[in-house]
């Protein structure tokens, strides 16, 4: 199967996916075994938080790029990236709730900790329409980590809407006042969760607080054409090299910094800083960028939403745990069935049924 991506010379970005999604499936499994090291190695496991908001920033640059490209027009834009997430992702939900209907064992904790381990029907439907993510009784208590995209799916929506009538623009005071607003409502939010003034789980779930990562990727796309329009290609692969760096000696200095290491927030903001940085500056023809185009973390990436969807399922149903014992071996062998089934997953809904859909939403947009 096919799953080489080209993206006009920002192919690294599935590297960055590939980073992004493996950091999740670490602290999803428990680290296999890094935690009992401690020390930096726990902390390692601990930034697998991290890899959401890396692809909050990705997927802010895909928005801004699909729309200011004039490839699509909104509605194209809009149902293309919908579908993008629904087709992989309603054919588990419903499975999910047949077979939680039929009485099969609950895996998912958030089910049991909300709603006693039962999927109602008006959980599906907050689910089918992108809502789940304002309640805790809905958010993330079927698969146990969607409720990162319902949060993708509104700023399609909300983002989507503001590019395509010109209310956001692709221009740095536009893009500086948008990002200064959602900062400030992060922060709002940040102070309301830590007052207890709402829930700091549902401040979690719910859509606001990220706003500024999905911007930040959008000025990570306007930077990025303003490099590559006035500097020399001389300099952009200095640039490029140097940006690689920096994100790395940052990454392996944030495992060393215990002040920081006590605030997710801090980190979480490097971690989006980091992504931009890279979307901004990185080249696929630079030098250092093969470290991020190589064959094995395109492929990765390539299948990395399917993997997101999968390997939580597959780790919390303990289906190896039948077979293997050892800490570090049940963490291989559940990345390795997570990864068996998520390419068949991909194979089926991401390549035959999505790419189908894709091409018949744009032929009948140019119709």
């Amino acid at each position: 199967m096919q799953t080489k991506r080209h993206y006009e010379g920002t192919n690294f970005i599935t590297g960055l996916r590939a980073i992004a999604i493996f950091l999740v499936f670490l602290i999803h499994s428990g680290g296999g075994g890094l935690r009992e090291l401690g020390g930096a190695y726990n902390l390692l496991v601990d930034f697998g938080q991290y890899g959401v908001p890396m692809f909050f920033v990705i997927s802010g640059f895909t928005i801004f790029y699909q729309l200011d490209s004039g490839r699509y027009s909104f509605s194209e834009f809009l149902m293309i990236r919908v579908s993008r997430v629904s087709i992989p992702y309603f054919p588990l939900i419903l499975l999910i709730f047949i077979y939680s209907s039929m009485g099969g064992e609950q895996f998912n904790g958030w089910a049991n900790k909300f709603n006693d381990g039962v999927i109602s029907i008006d959980n599906m439907l907050a689910h089918l329409t992108y809502l789940a993510s304002f309640s805790l009784k809905y958010a993330n208590t079927i698969i146990g980590v969607e409720w990162s995209l319902h949060i993708e799916v509104f700023f399609y929506l909300i983002l989507g809407y503001a590019i395509a009538r010109k209310f956001l623009k692709i221009s740095f005071k536009s893009l500086f006042v948008a990002l200064l607003a959602t900062v400030i409502m992060a922060i709002i939010f940040l102070f309301l969760r830590h007052t207890n003034r709402l829930d700091p789980l549902l401040v979690n779930f719910m859509p606001f607080r990220y706003a500024w990562m999905f911007v930040l990727g959008g000025i990570g796309y306007y930077c990025r054409n303003v490099v590559h329009r006035q500097l020399t290609k001389e300099v952009q692969y200095k640039l490029s090299n140097i940006a690689i760096l920096v994100s790395i000696a940052s990454a392996l200095t944030l495992l060393n910094v215990k002040e920081i290491n006590g605030v997710g927030a801090v980190n979480e903001g490097v971690f989006a800083l980091l992504t931009f940085i890279m979307i901004a500056f990185v080249r696929d023809d630079a030098g250092l960028s093969a470290m991020l185009k190589n064959k094995v973390l395109i492929w990765f990436g390539s299948i990395s939403f399917s993997f997101y969807l999968i390997h939580y399922i597959v780790i919390q149903t303990k289906i190896v745990h039948y077979f293997v014992a050892d800490t570090f071996l049940l963490f291989i062998a559940n990345f390795l069935l997570a990864t068996l089934i998520s390419y068949l997953w991909f194979s089926i809904f991401e390549v035959k049924i999505y790419r189908k859909a894709k091409l018949y939403i744009t032929s009948v947009g140019r119709d």
